[in-house]
This record gives C-alpha cells, structure tokens and sequence, in this order.
C-alpha cells in the first residue's frame, strides 16, 4: 500500500498511524477528577514534614510553617503583605497580633488553606471570623456565613444577626433581618430571649413596616411587644416609649381591648401624648360611618395587599403563594341572584350597591364591609330599586348613576337620577339627570370631575 497517498501518516514503534483531517483537528479537554484536592493533599503533607516550607507564622507562643505561595493565593492579607513595602514582603516570618484569645481561629485558617475544609460550631465561628476577615480569606468566610445563614432559627436569630453585623457580612444580614421580620411576632412568645436582646432600630423598623405578617396575631399583640420590650429595661428603653407606641395602630384594635386593657396600662399614661392615640381611637370607633374617610396611617391595615372577588354568596381573596381562590366570608346577598350591583371601594372599605337578600326585596340593599373586621354593616337602602348601574366615589360621597329599575329584562325601565350617597352621614339624596339614560355603564373619576363610558340606552 503506498502511505504517501494518505492525507496524514506518522510511524509509531514500526507501525503506521494512519489520520485523516478531521481526526487530526479534534481536540478536547481532558481533566483529571480531584487534582486540585490531590494537590492540596500533597502541598499539606509537605507541610506535615517541613517539606520546602519558606514562611513562619508566630501568634501567642506558637510558631506555624507553611508554605509562602499558597497564603498569596488563599488570603488577599498575605498578597497584600508580600506584593507590598510592607518589612514582612522581605521577611522569611511575621507575627499576627490581636488574637491573644483566638490563635485557634488562626490554626484553622492555615489548615482551610491546605484543606478547603473547616470545621465549624457555635462555639468557634466567633474565632474564626475573627480571623477569616482579618486575613481576608473570603472562600473562609464564605463558609461561615452559610454556617450562619443554614443554622439560623427562631431560638437564635438574634445571636446570628449581632454576629453578621459585627463582622459586616451583608448577605448573612439580608436574609436573618427576612427571617426575624417574618417571624417578629412569634420572637416574643417563642424566645422571649432573643425578643428582649432586640435594639431599638430594629424593633423601630418592623413597627413601622406595612407589610408585617401578622398571621394568627393583631395589633394589640404589637402593642404588648413594644410594651414587653421597653419593660426588660425600662431604665434605658423608657425614653423611647412614645417613639414605638406611636407606630401602634390602636385604631385598629377591637373596643374592648381599648377600653379592658391598653388605657389602663403604665406606658400609656405616662404623658398626654400617648394618652391622646388612645382618646383618637376610641373617637374613631364612636363615629362608624366616617371610619372609611380617615386615611391617617393609624387605621391602615397592615400586609401586603389582597386582591378581592365578589360573586354569588361569598367574598374570595386570591392566595398568590398557593395560586388559587380562597373564601374569606359569607356576603349579605340573595344566592343565584346576587349579581346586579355594584361595588367599590373606599379607603380599604368595599361597598356593595344595589342588591337584595330575599326575592320579595327591591334591588335597593347596600352594605359596607370592613377588612380589618372581616364584618358586614347594613347601609341605609338606595332611593330607586335598580340595577346595572355605575357608582364612583369622590371626597365624602358615593355617586350612583345609570341603571334600570328592577333586575328583569323584558321590563327595562331607565332610571333617570343620579344618587349622592354622605358616607359620613348615611344618607341618600336624589337628583335629576340630564341626557340620554344608560345602563350597563362604566365610570372614574379624574381631577373630581365623573367620566362616564360606555353603556345601553333603555330600548
């Protein structure tokens, strides 16, 4: 056979190899499993047997030879010393001061550089971050901080967070102050301990929050937290007592609880400010109907917002964390026929128009349902029996336009006024209406002024 035809030959021990261009153009990367650690492997044993060993490390009376490459790569300290004018850079030793109580911490630095590996507990990760960031050995304290992060629970989050914040570890500080906002109010009933370990800041800011989950408690809870919190050292935490109680929402506390309990505790009636929130609640439950016209931050529900489906009988919340429809309560209409109202809401309260609970009612039933309460108050009726209509709020007033009397279709008779509901009084006045009567309408508000769209006429 006459090889130099081939594209590609080469004689190997008297044989021929024979190539063609594709063959000869392939490349791969081949990797041999575990080297790194191989390495490291072999790099500590040498250590073990003072094996090329060029740098000494002294700290209280001990002395540890390594090897100098390996503290440059492993700890930016080391790099920085060594690649600097530092008198160490020139030196074959150094001597680590300020761990007169944590040399173990150091130890175990040197053995993670050689190992990857550290052994950590609660009653060592203080001494090791000690070191770790004072040699700035980040993969170091990368461990730590998952130590911290996957160990962090209700009986010690704040141990956790005090360590995180002294050695600046934000991510660790991320997700503990998540934690201990999701589980703020279980702190004080779970572990008081680590409830009354809080500072001022931070009981300060999950008071303040919008969206703190309240679960199974209510706002009387908070009130007793902030009480418990400044009576674990009432010396020191007295001075902010007015601060927290103002962040309470007694407005949305129940009565009883105003009355039973908050008003005759000490901390309210230390001065006339904190006697004053409590005077402004109780006012607030005197005067039902003006509650949806107050839109202070006392009577703002706490929690993320909800969104709200009213159908048949019932009123459904949308659970977004399980992705599906849930009942939150019965509502006051008809079943099978609930559904020519209407319905808006106003500072958080939902108000449904127009409808009945019984077939021998008109469709003049109105009712006004509180999400701090879960409960449904009866609203003076609607002047007309109608349906189909549009309704708008503005100011202190509800506006109800449009719409035909009674709910058959065979029998459309055109309303023509427009309603003006006083949320603050309860009452209904009537007012004729101009142009073309609609039904089946939409409306909003702009600048004050009702924009209407939309809609059938009577016919």
């Amino acid at each position: 056979m006459n090889y130099q035809n081939c594209e590609q030959y080469r004689i190997f021990n008297n044989d021929i190899l024979l190539f063609d261009n594709a063959t000869s153009a392939r490349t791969s990367l081949n990797t041999i499993s575990n080297y790194a650690k191989n390495i490291l492997a072999k790099l500590s044993l040498m250590r073990d047997k003072v094996e090329l060993c060029d740098f000494r490390i002294d700290i209280n009376n001990k002395q540890f030879l390594c090897h100098k490459f390996l503290l440059i790569a492993t700890s930016d300290y080391f790099k920085a010393m060594f690649n600097g004018n530092m008198n160490e850079s020139q030196s074959n030793h150094v001597e680590l001061k300020g761990f007169e109580n944590s040399s173990h911490g150091v130890e175990s630095m040197i053995n993670f550089c050689y190992s990857g590996s550290l052994q950590i507990t609660f009653d060592n990760i203080d001494q090791l971050l000690n070191a770790a960031t004072h040699l700035q050995i980040k993969h170091a304290i990368d461990l730590c901080s998952q130590f911290l992060i996957e160990s962090c629970s209700i009986n010690n989050c704040i141990d956790i967070y005090k360590i995180a914040d002294f050695y600046s570890l934000t991510n660790v500080l991320d997700i503990v102050h998540l934690f201990i906002s999701k589980n703020f109010l279980s702190l004080m009933f779970h572990a008081p301990e680590q409830f009354e370990q809080l500072t001022y800041e931070q009981i300060y800011q999950e008071l303040s929050c919008d969206t703190l989950e309240m679960n199974t408690y209510n706002e009387y809870d908070l009130f007793v937290m902030a009480c418990t919190w400044i009576e674990a050292n009432r010396i020191e935490r007295e001075k902010y007592a007015i601060d927290l109680l103002k962040l309470i929402r007694f407005m949305l506390m129940t009565p009883e609880q105003l009355c039973d309990h908050v008003r005759k505790h000490e901390l309210i009636n230390i001065n006339e400010q904190s006697r004053k929130l409590v005077e402004d609640a109780l006012c607030y439950y005197a005067s039902p109907n003006r509650q949806p016209l107050l839109n202070n931050i006392q009577c703002q529900i706490r929690n993320e917002p909800i969104l709200v489906a009213i159908g048949e009988i019932e009123l459904f919340t949308l659970n977004t964390t399980l992705d599906r429809w849930e009942t939150l309560c019965q509502a006051p209409l008809e079943e099978n026929y609930p559904y020519p109202f209407s319905a808006i809401t106003v500072n958080n309260y939902l108000y449904v128009l127009g409808t009945r609970r019984s077939s021998s009612e008109e469709y003049k039933s109105c009712y006004r349902f509180s999400a701090r309460t879960c409960e449904w108050t009866k609203l003076q009726n609607l002047l007309h029996d109608r349906s189909r209509f549009a309704a708008v709020h503005i100011d202190k007033y509800i506006y109800i336009m449009g719409g035909f009397e009674g709910f058959k279709r065979t029998t459309r008779i055109s309303v023509n006024t427009i309603e003006r509901y006083s949320i603050e009084n309860d009452q209904r006045e009537s007012f004729s209406a101009d142009g073309q009567q609609l039904s089946s309408l939409a409306a909003c508000t702009y600048n004050n002024s009702i924009y209407l769209g939309g809609g059938k006429n009577g016919q």
